[in-house]
């Protein structure tokens, strides 16, 4: 399980050695494509549905681990394929951007098939028993 998690990580924050491709550095990427400042993008205020959403991931990190797997495999890996391939279209013919400026978005749609099915595969062993089943749910 250890090796799995952190394959993903690897994946998601790259290795050190390339950072500017990791998925924070990616997604500054692509906020200056669309036109925001260095830092800009810590002065935009967070809608209440927003707040809710990050607060409850934080929450998530406070309980049980598997609990968390649960949340994270299903409800973003399995998604993330689903939704980015539409949101990449619509952002492409809304606006004029540089390819680079969603590599984010494309890099998501490939790994994280994978990541879902890791994950998958991993919370499959755990389900086993009653107790298992009712944190991952």
């Amino acid at each position: 399980m250890r090796r799995l998690l952190t394959d993903i990580l690897a994946d998601e924050y790259m290795r050190p050695q390339n950072f500017e491709r990791s998925h924070p550095a990616l997604y500054r990427r692509f906020l200056r494509a669309v036109g925001f400042g260095e830092g800009d993008w810590d002065q935009v205020p967070l809608p209440p549905a927003t707040r809710a959403f990050v607060q409850l991931h934080l929450d998530m990190t406070l309980g049980s681990w598997l609990e968390a797997l649960g949340a994270v495999g299903p409800g973003h890996e399995w998604a993330i394929p689903l939704m980015f391939p539409r949101l990449v279209q619509g952002l492409e013919r809304s606006l004029q951007l540089d390819p680079a400026g969603l590599e984010y978005f494309h890099l998501h749609i490939s790994l994280d098939v994978e990541h879902g099915r890791v994950l998958e595969e991993s919370l499959l062993r755990w389900a086993t028993t009653a107790e298992g089943q009712a944190e991952i749910r």
